[in-house]
Protein backbone atom coordinates (compact mmCIF):
# COMPACT_ATOMS: atom_id res chain seq x y z
CA UNK A 1 0.00 0.00 0.00
CA UNK A 2 1.34 3.39 -0.75
CA UNK A 3 1.77 5.97 1.63
CA UNK A 4 0.12 9.01 1.64
CA UNK A 5 1.80 12.67 2.50
CA UNK A 6 0.01 14.69 4.43
CA UNK A 7 0.79 18.29 4.32
CA UNK A 8 0.80 18.55 8.03
CA UNK A 9 2.76 15.93 8.91
CA UNK A 10 5.48 16.40 6.26
CA UNK A 11 5.81 19.95 5.56
CA UNK A 12 7.21 21.72 2.39
CA UNK A 13 8.88 24.93 2.76
CA UNK A 14 5.86 26.33 0.30
CA UNK A 15 3.83 25.22 3.35
CA UNK A 16 5.48 27.04 5.84
CA UNK A 17 5.71 29.97 3.93
CA UNK A 18 1.89 30.16 3.16
CA UNK A 19 0.72 29.37 6.90
CA UNK A 20 3.39 31.50 8.58
CA UNK A 21 1.91 34.66 6.58
CA UNK A 22 -1.98 33.65 7.00
CA UNK A 23 -1.00 33.03 10.60
CA UNK A 24 0.83 36.31 10.83
CA UNK A 25 -1.97 38.55 8.93
CA UNK A 26 -5.03 36.51 11.11
CA UNK A 27 -3.38 36.98 14.40
CA UNK A 28 -2.38 40.99 13.51
CA UNK A 29 -6.11 41.42 12.29
CA UNK A 30 -7.23 39.82 15.42
CA UNK A 31 -5.50 41.97 17.62
CA UNK A 32 -6.79 45.13 15.60
CA UNK A 33 -10.14 44.14 16.58
CA UNK A 34 -9.68 43.12 20.20
CA UNK A 35 -7.91 46.25 20.53
CA UNK A 36 -10.41 48.78 18.34
CA UNK A 37 -7.19 49.76 16.50
CA UNK A 38 -4.90 49.98 19.80
CA UNK A 39 -7.39 52.10 21.79
CA UNK A 40 -8.53 49.95 24.35
CA UNK A 41 -7.10 46.89 26.37
CA UNK A 42 -7.11 43.77 24.54
CA UNK A 43 -6.82 41.96 28.47
CA UNK A 44 -10.65 41.46 29.12
CA UNK A 45 -13.31 39.04 30.19
CA UNK A 46 -15.00 39.21 26.74
CA UNK A 47 -12.31 38.89 24.75
CA UNK A 48 -11.26 35.53 25.83
CA UNK A 49 -12.35 33.32 23.14
CA UNK A 50 -10.09 35.07 20.75
CA UNK A 51 -7.33 35.22 22.74
CA UNK A 52 -7.87 31.07 23.21
CA UNK A 53 -8.01 31.20 19.37
CA UNK A 54 -4.59 32.96 18.79
CA UNK A 55 -2.83 31.22 21.12
CA UNK A 56 -4.24 27.59 19.70
CA UNK A 57 -2.94 29.19 16.22
CA UNK A 58 -0.03 29.98 17.48
CA UNK A 59 0.43 26.16 18.76
CA UNK A 60 -0.37 24.52 15.59
CA UNK A 61 1.91 27.13 13.47
CA UNK A 62 4.94 26.20 15.66
CA UNK A 63 3.78 22.76 15.60
CA UNK A 64 3.65 22.94 11.58
CA UNK A 65 7.43 24.41 11.96
CA UNK A 66 8.92 21.61 14.27
CA UNK A 67 7.99 18.93 11.74
CA UNK A 68 9.34 20.75 9.34
CA UNK A 69 12.23 21.03 11.22
CA UNK A 70 12.86 17.81 12.69
CA UNK A 71 12.29 16.13 9.07
CA UNK A 72 14.80 18.10 7.51
CA UNK A 73 17.28 17.28 10.13
CA UNK A 74 16.31 13.74 9.58
CA UNK A 75 17.27 14.12 5.92
CA UNK A 76 20.59 15.74 6.39
CA UNK A 77 21.48 12.77 8.64
CA UNK A 78 20.25 10.39 5.89
CA UNK A 79 22.71 12.42 2.96
CA UNK A 80 25.84 12.00 5.11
Amino acid sequence: MTEKINWYENPSKKTLIIFGLLWGISNMLLVLVLTDLFTENPLKAKNIMLMIFMLGSTLSVTQLYLRYYKMNKVEKRQRV
